[in-house]
């Protein structure tokens, strides 16, 4: 009698931990806001999961080049939405930068010189070769008579 008794508890208590570890598998589903959604939430959410619904049959209607155009449409609308975008932020930049960039009031402009022969450094005249500095006399009198 005390083997059955023993077997009986042992049973009892096997039974109850499979008991527990069943529900204890679904205890984060306890934790979350599902259970605190209110009869208007859900009569809103009802009518969204509605208007999707409504939606996805009538794209499943249409042809795929006309769903295609719309979504070429839809993004070349944002396209350009971000192009002015870009451009309006560029003038304010600009706007901003223009003190910075203007002359001194002060300062006078010197007027850049090309007509002046093209000088080496010692180091690099020694590095080129004669007929370099040759062909370039050359051209400098072939564009002389050109001019004339």
């Amino acid at each position: 009698m005390g083997k059955n008794k023993y077997l009986e508890e042992k049973t009892q208590s096997d039974e109850e931990e499979t008991n527990v570890d069943s529900t204890s598998f679904f205890d984060y589903l306890l934790g979350m806001n599902y259970w605190k959604i209110s009869d208007e939430e859900m009569t809103r959410l009802e009518a969204e999961k509605d208007k999707k619904q409504r939606e996805l049959e009538r794209i499943k209607a249409q042809d795929w080049r006309k769903l295609w155009e719309i979504e070429l449409d839809a993004f070349l609308d944002e396209y350009h939405r971000q192009e002015e975008k870009l451009q309006k932020e560029e003038i304010e930049a600009n706007k901003q930068n223009v003190d910075k960039v203007q002359p001194s009031q002060r300062g006078t402009r010197i007027v850049p010189d090309y007509s002046a022969p093209v000088h080496y450094p010692k180091s690099k005249r020694n590095e080129m070769d004669e007929d370099v500095l040759v062909d370039e006399e050359v051209d400098l009198q072939q564009l002389e008579n050109t001019d004339e």
